[in-house]
């Protein structure tokens, strides 16, 4: 009868666990004059944002008169191409934040 217990213990807690959609951080590294900038966008996909594949081909194929922002319709950040030295583009899983933090 203990090992009954045991075993249903583990499924009523996978019943009872949300299912959350797995969510990704990209994060787009800019070397600017000497100044690193980091465009972060948290998204519940792994592929690339459009806007950081826009930028990453646009730096690739040499247009450097170009004005990038990460979102073109509440340009809050924006910044010429041709004042960018490199870049980095990086992605990876979101972590949960630390109770307490403020971020």
């Amino acid at each position: 009868m203990a090992e009954e217990e045991k075993k249903a213990a583990p499924a009523a807690a996978a019943k009872e666990a949300p299912t959350e959609k797995p969510r990704f951080v990209h994060m787009l590294v800019l070397g600017v004059g000497g100044i690193i900038r980091n465009v972060q966008i948290v998204t519940d996909n792994p592929q690339i944002p459009k806007s950081f594949a826009e930028f990453i081909n646009g730096f690739r194929s040499g247009k450097l008169d170009l004005i990038w922002t990460p979102n073109p319709s509440n340009p809050v950040f924006a910044i010429r191409m041709n004042s960018v030295d490199f870049y980095e583009y990086r992605s990876g899983p979101a972590q949960a934040a630390d109770k307490g933090s403020i971020s």
